[in-house]
Formats: structure tokens, sequence, C-alpha cells
């Protein structure tokens, strides 16, 4: 097992670790890569995830910083329908001992949140191009990828001539 992210859990004064499985039915694919689109939008548990893996250098993120949610809260009653969230605890990367609460996670790939995905896709195959330089079809796909990304423009007047 491969440590993740420590949960330190203030009410107990307690830290759990989190950690891969030790065992998994199936293939194993370690290196094969593995992107996650992120945005400002994405928070919390799925940080706590993209934070521990971006860490361990399992993924690549692509897009926007996110949101910044790295505490877990309790809702606590202060009235008659009214919660206050009181963070409880925290979580702590196993690699760095810090974590992304109000700063977010930083993509490796920072691109706005509409341009992730296309951003994703011609990374995965320039670096798939960068091993296998001659298979044409990779080099199609991204030449194909490019185009849609960044159209040629042409003038009206020069077809109708």
């Amino acid at each position: 097992p491969r440590p993740l992210n420590d949960i330190y859990w203030r009410p107990t004064n307690e830290t759990f670790s989190m950690k891969t499985l030790a065992a998994l039915e199936g293939k194993r694919m370690p290196d094969c890569p593995v992107y996650v689109l992120v945005s400002k939008s994405t928070f919390s548990a799925a940080e706590d995830f993209c934070y521990a893996l971006k860490n361990l250098k399992r993924i690549t993120l692509v897009g926007e910083t996110t949101g910044g949610g790295a505490h877990p809260v309790m809702p606590v009653p202060i009235a008659e329908r009214f919660l206050l969230n009181i963070p409880v605890g925290r979580s702590i990367s196993s690699v760095t001992k810090t974590d992304w609460e109000g700063t977010g996670v930083k993509p490796d790939l920072e691109v706005q949140q509409k341009e992730a995905l296309t951003t994703a896709r011609r990374h995965a195959l320039e670096q798939l191009l960068s091993k296998e330089p001659n298979n044409y079809l990779l080099n199609w796909a991204l030449l194909s990828l490019k185009a849609e990304m960044q159209p040629e423009q042409t003038d009206a007047q020069l077809l109708k001539s």
C-alpha cells in the first residue's frame, strides 16, 4: 500500500492515514498516463483525490486551480434553521505535509475549463508521439486535433473567385 493523504481529526486528536489497497483484482497499469480535468468548481473530496495523486506523480491535472476546501467540517446548529459549518480537521499530504485549504490544487497544465479536455488530449498525443514518432495514426490524430483547436480561416471572397 502507498500512502495517499492523512486526515487529522481535531475532536479526537487522531490522525488517520489513507493508503492504496494492498490487494486489488485486475490488471495493473502503473505506467498508463492518467489525465484528470479540474476547475474552480472542483472541491473537497475531489481535491483530496487530485492532491494525493498529483503529489505521487500518478496523474496530470489539466484545467483551473481548484476551489480550496481541504478541511472537513461539521455542521453546528446556531439558531432555528441556521447551521454553521465548523472545521474539525484537516487533510495532510503524505508527500508534502501540506494541504490546499484556501489555495486550491494547481493543475500541471493550466488552461481555462473549456479548454481542459482538448489540452489533455493534445498533451496525451504529444507524449505518445515522443515514444513513437513514426506512428502515422498518432500523427494524424494530433494534426486533426490541432486543426480542431485552431481552425483555418478562409476569406469568403477567395472562395467565390
